[in-house]
């Protein structure tokens, strides 16, 4: 079979580029090995917002005669809440298969695998193709901590997938967002949670302000959270898990919980769509995500970055422009950190007006 353009993982990056291409004109073959939506949809931001609504409510009800409202003999059913969770994600992930087939995309269902330039296959059949789109996304990342894949230790996929996992405490390390989601979902349904955090605070790759006022708001519901806090190895058995780290002075700690949970944001990239015949054969570098975050040209591409100055004053460049580039951890090339406004453009900064005092 001939087709224009092959994509290879059905997630956002997949089915939107599928759409836009079949659009444009093009012949598009879909692969995806699981369900169409990716990550998102089926095991990560979807699912998770459909339990923290179900949670937020029963913790809403608990608080209800502050209101004036009587509510009693509330509890909660776990089964039922995963039940509503996959029926919107059914009803999302259909949502999803009706494009596909308004846009007259070929969807195959199966682990697709490049042999050599222009030629895929999937499920042995074998697809002749122009182009090839790689969006083959990412999985869960398991830093060097003993004990880590230990019976009892849990990772976001397990508690979203199925009829997920209830506990009674909950010890859960790394306090980026999937953290923090678990951490306010089981806190709501009354468990025991305890995040722990390497950073010097939660949430690292966000403003410090919004990390520090979400860890207040999570120690006033109950949560507590330990920053600068390296884990060092896991033990115990379901049940009994106990989690060794070193607190922010540097003084050895436990923890003690029935489950332990790896909630880190850190993922690693698939890889396991090539042959063998590939390896060594030339391809296009991928766009390192630093430079796609930030929206701006790497170094020693046709032109730095510049921002338009008043007048009277000089172009302005951000500090990484001006100093020597610097190596990136996900390509050869210097890339942008991060993209900055000027200092006299900040509407707190900005140049004093004529006449203002």
């Amino acid at each position: 079979m001939k087709f224009d353009i092959a994509i290879i993982g059905g997630g956002p990056g997949g089915y939107t580029a599928a759409e836009k291409a079949a659009k444009a004109g093009r012949s598009v073959v879909l692969f995806e090995k699981e369900d169409l939506g990716g990550t998102c949809l089926n095991r990560g931001c979807m699912p998770t917002k459909a339990l923290l609504h179900s949670a937020e409510t029963y913790a809403a009800l608990g608080h209800a005669q502050d209101l004036g409202v009587q509510a009693q003999e509330i509890h909660y059913d776990f089964a039922a809440m995963h039940q509503r969770k996959d029926q919107v994600v059914a009803t999302l992930r259909q949502g999803v298969e009706k494009l596909m087939k308004a846009s007259k995309v070929t969807v195959v269902a199966g682990q697709a695998c490049i042999q050599e330039a222009g030629l895929v296959t999937c499920q042995g059949e074998t697809y002749e193709v122009g182009d090839i789109i790689i969006a083959t996304g990412s999985q869960v990342s398991y830093p060097p901590i003993p004990g880590l894949r230990l019976p009892g230790v849990y990772n976001s996929r397990d508690i979203l997938e199925g009829g997920g996992q209830n506990f009674a405490s909950l010890v859960i390390v790394g306090g980026g967002v999937v953290g923090v989601e678990c951490a306010t979902l089981y806190r709501c349904l009354g468990c025991e949670v305890t995040v722990l955090e390497a950073a010097d605070h939660i949430l690292p790759f966000m403003d410090r302000e919004i990390a520090q006022r979400l860890t207040m708001i999570l120690k006033k519901q109950g949560v507590k959270v330990e920053a600068k806090a390296s884990v060092q190895k896991i033990e115990g058995t379901p049940g009994a898990m106990t989690v060794t780290y070193t607190d922010k002075k540097g003084a050895e700690r436990w923890r003690t919980a029935s489950s332990a949970c790896r909630a880190s944001s850190a993922r690693t990239f698939l890889w396991n769509w090539t042959g063998e015949a590939l390896w060594g054969m030339p391809m296009a570098a991928p766009a390192c995500p630093t430079s796609m975050s930030s929206g701006m040209p790497r170094p020693g591409t046709s032109s730095w970055p510049t921002w338009p100055a008043p007048r009277g004053r000089t172009p302005w460049r951000p500090s990484w422009a001006r100093s020597p580039p610097w190596t990136c951890l996900w390509c050869p090339a210097a890339c942008t950190p991060t993209r900055r406004s000027p200092r006299w453009a900040s509407p707190r900064r900005g140049p004093r007006q004529r006449g203002s005092r």
